[in-house]
């Protein structure tokens, strides 16, 4: 037999006498000599768990509650450390059980339930932990611990409007305004304006010329229906940042839902002259532009746009952008024939047919016969059994001879994918647009 093995043999039995000792001592209720024979059997191995939560229980028995306590957050330690959460969180709730008041311990329960996917559960360990610290006035572990709230419920105010009061006790200014701005935010996105506009004052108390403060007054402004306020306070905001690009967009859109469009147009271009990539602006000067029935100018200005989304092949992007243009109570050429590509190389049979006979119409009241024959073959190729398409087609074959059709690289038939744009309405497409690439 090996050294070793002796070596662990002789172990085990000194261990077991020492483990037969102390339950003698357990037995005989000398529960001090108990835990100083346990004691020994603290190894750092696995077993040590059962043998500290042994100990835990004796600490009990004889009162020593703080004992019995530092023993099981060594037990639940050694579960997280190991990954046991499930063990961890058993023996955290009964050191809370124990002692209401043990912070670290709620703490780390709070810590494992998010971390177990239960956010009410970690949300109500969290509250009861935040009153504590507050109660105390431990502002700045307060603070750490409603910014873990703040993660765990993004749409609930109550966790900002607490840490804005923290921040605030704490001198911490700037972070107090942006608490109250985002408590505000939260308020004015489930319409509950009068709360909101209550926010935004305290924040206004706090720091006059905060520019996220006056910038959501300005929406909240515009949603109760005073615009010469909003009016005003952009003014006020431009005053001290005149290259100020939100203000700009805030004023732009008074104008533009005003129908204000010399004024609103002015504004948006100001903002592409600023940032000439700036897609919401971009879509919105075309829209101007658009309502302005300067079509030309709409489309120059979309194009750019539109062929990045083709290259990404974000076809429903650039579709919903030559609907805006198509939505004019004028046709327009450019952007009908952009849109019958698009569709061609997505093999969309139905909507080119759709398009192309808009095209064709618009040709003969221009009276351009010979430009309209690609569009007349396209149609012959989609619907066969039109006399009508098929006679005209050949007359003016005959007349200027078969015209030379473009080809269009296509997506394959099964990868197609539908997507239609009613031919007279508008569409607001600003918000899902991504800046094109150069």
């Amino acid at each position: 037999m090996s050294p070793t093995r002796n070596r662990g043999k002789t172990r085990d039995a000194t261990r077991g006498k020492t483990r037969e000792l102390a339950e003698k001592y357990v037995k005989k209720g000398k529960l001090t000599d108990a835990i100083s024979e346990y004691k020994k059997l603290l190894t750092g191995d696995t077993q040590e768990v059962n043998v500290r939560n042994i100990i835990s229980s004796l600490y009990l028995k004889m009162n020593q509650k703080i004992r019995a306590l530092e023993e099981l957050a060594q037990v639940a330690g050694h579960y997280e450390e190991r990954g046991l959460y499930s063990q961890a969180m058993a023996v955290y709730k009964k050191i809370s059980k124990l002692n209401p008041k043990d912070i670290e311990a709620a703490m780390k329960l709070g810590d494992l339930y998010a971390r177990q996917g239960f956010p009410s559960e970690a949300k109500a360990e969290y509250l009861k932990v935040g009153k504590d610290l507050m109660r105390d006035n431990q502002i700045k572990r307060a603070i750490f611990l409603y910014e873990k709230l703040k993660k765990i419920d993004k749409k609930d105010p109550e966790a900002r409007l607490a840490l804005a009061d923290l921040y605030t006790r704490d001198g911490s200014t700037d972070q107090a305004v942006d608490e109250l701005n985002e408590a505000a935010e939260l308020k004015i996105r489930s319409n509950d304006l009068k709360h909101a506009r209550e926010l935004l004052n305290r924040a206004k108390r706090l720091k006059a010329d905060h520019p996220r403060t006056l910038s959501n007054l300005v929406d909240l402004f515009k949603r109760e229906d005073e615009k010469k306020e909003a009016l005003s306070l952009i003014d006020d905001i431009l005053k001290k940042d005149k290259d100020n690009v939100k203000a700009l967009k805030q004023m732009g859109n008074l104008y533009f839902d005003d129908q204000k469009l010399e004024k609103a147009e002015e504004v948006f271009s100001k903002i592409i002259s600023l940032r000439p990539k700036d897609v919401t602006a971009t879509v919105k000067l075309g829209h101007i532009n658009i309502l302005q029935d300067n079509l030309d100018q709409a489309f120059e200005l979309y194009e750019p746009m539109i062929d990045n989304f083709i290259q990404q092949q974000k076809f429903d992007k650039a579709i919903g952008l030559l609907g805006l243009i198509i939505s004019s109570k004028k046709a327009h050429l450019p952007t009908l024939e952009g849109l019958a590509s698009i569709y061609k190389s997505n093999n969309q049979a139905k909507n080119l047919e759709i398009v192309y006979r808009v095209i064709l119409e618009e040709y003969h009241k221009k009276g351009v016969r010979k430009e309209s024959l690609p569009v007349l073959s396209e149609l012959v190729r989609l619907c066969p059994k039109d006399d009508e398409i098929s006679d005209e087609y050949n007359r003016l074959v005959r007349n200027f001879g078969a015209p030379e059709i473009e080809k269009v690289a296509e997506v394959p038939l099964e990868e197609a994918k539908e997507v239609e744009v009613p031919l007279r309405e508008t569409r607001e497409v600003e918000e899902p647009l991504v800046e094109p690439k150069e």
